[in-house]
């Protein structure tokens, strides 16, 4: 009778300790997606004001320097610029010096855009929970009036949360409506 109690009791700390694990994994993987959503929505948020910016408009800029046409999709460029409902909106990758690791911005630098006119915006604000390593546009179509234009929109990251640390690339694709 001892021994089976005993056998017994091993038994149910085993699966104590196993439901414990569970439940901490379980609330590590809701809080990665958690964090991950949140950069979704910034990313969708930015895709969709692709997807209406005025044809023609699209522009992409690599190290501070406006390039286009096949410049544009040969390599990628963490800056782009376009116009959306008369105001010309800016989204761009800004990293810290020491870290490498930065945000994504967007300013709007037209007088439409009333008491933001010229003020950064941090789309995915530099926290405890997500750091960006990197952002990157690539612009297909934007010199051939055959074509619709189209950006891909890459974003790698860290996601911190609960002690550990997730690597994540989000990449999206946003076709203009309007064809140049």
């Amino acid at each position: 009778m001892l021994v089976s109690i005993a056998i017994f009791m091993s038994v149910m700390v085993v699966a104590a300790g196993s439901l414990v694990t569970i439940i901490h994994e379980d609330q590590k993987a809701q809080a990665v997606k958690t964090v991950i959503d949140n950069v979704t929505v910034a990313i969708d948020s930015m895709a969709r004001n692709i997807r209406q910016a005025t044809a023609g408009s699209l522009q992409c800029f690599a190290g501070g320097v406006r390039t286009t046409g096949s410049a544009c999709s040969a390599t990628s460029t963490q800056s782009i610029q376009f116009g959306l409902n008369g105001n010309t909106l800016i989204y761009q990758f800004v990293s810290n010096p020491t870290s490498g690791m930065g945000n994504i911005q967007k300013i709007c630098t037209t007088s439409g855009c009333g008491s933001l006119q010229n003020v950064t915006q941090s789309i995915t604000a530099p926290t405890s929970t997500i750091a960006i390593k990197n952002l990157n546009f690539y612009l297909f179509g934007t010199g051939d009036t055959t074509k619709q234009p189209r950006v891909l929109i890459m974003v790698d990251g860290i996601a911190y949360t609960l002690g550990t640390s997730t690597e994540f690339t989000i990449q999206t694709t946003a076709s203009m409506r309007a064809r140049q």
